[in-house]
């Protein structure tokens, strides 16, 4: 008798994150998409949840995506357009130191990923600061939790959202992808990103890729880490 209750098998889950990009780029070249209609005056953030198992493909089939949308190589990350710079146990410094629509549709040509990799952005933080290299003998000194405290007072959600900016936007042109949710955590949480983007952001689409459940108002981070509220976010499937 089959189980109704099994979980998805690892090929169930392939197809189904197979299907969800093939979705994605045709929103992705949507005109009402590009040009935020239709969102009765919300901002057009959006949140694409997965299954945490997933990572590897996620990233290999995003990398795919913006080169197919961009016109150029899959690479590991996007190095459109580079952001802004500005004057849990012994892990911590280690990882530090690892380096169906309707509507118009647009041809992909004419629309641009913007990629935002927050670890890349919060490693940026701390070279902009002259921190980073300082990391491994702070963490020594005084503690992982005393190190995470400074880490979050320093690389705050504001200023993410600062540094992920680029000029000039290209409304109905640039969607803002933002990616490494579960390799930042816990230095910053993604609502807290969300919230502090929306007045750097509000004039072209912004996509989360969340790796966890996302209902509409509640982020669940890993399927597991309660990751705090956000409201205003449309599930972009």
């Amino acid at each position: 008798m089959m189980n109704l209750n099994a979980s998805p098998t690892p090929s169930q889950l392939s197809t189904t994150i197979a299907r969800d990009f093939d979705r994605l780029r045709e929103r992705f070249t949507n005109d009402d998409f590009l040009n935020n209609r239709g969102l009765a005056n919300e901002v057009g953030f959006y949140v694409y949840p997965y299954d945490a198992s997933r990572e590897l493909e996620v990233r290999q089939r995003t990398a795919e995506l913006i080169a197919e949308v961009n016109g150029s190589e899959p690479t590991a990350k996007s190095n459109s357009s580079e952001p802004h710079t500005e004057a849990n146990g012994p892990e911590l410094a280690a990882k530090v130191n690892s380096p169906e629509p309707t509507g118009t549709h647009t041809p992909q040509s004419a629309c641009h990923i913007i990629e935002r990799n927050l670890w890349q952005v919060f490693l940026q933080i701390c070279e902009n600061k002259r921190i980073l290299n300082k990391i491994p003998s702070l963490e020594a000194k005084r503690g992982s939790d005393a190190l995470l405290a400074r880490m979050q007072k320093i690389a705050t959600p504001e200023v993410f959202a600062r540094t992920m900016d680029y000029e000039p936007h290209q409304p109905g042109r640039d969607i803002l992808l933002i990616t490494g949710v579960g390799q930042v955590y816990p230095f910053v949480r993604a609502h807290a990103i969300l919230e502090n983007a929306q007045s750097v952001f509000e004039d072209i689409p912004v996509v989360l890729l969340y790796p966890g459940r996302f209902d509409g108002q509640h982020l669940h981070l890993f399927d597991r880490i309660n990751d705090g509220n956000y409201y205003r976010a449309f599930n972009i499937l």
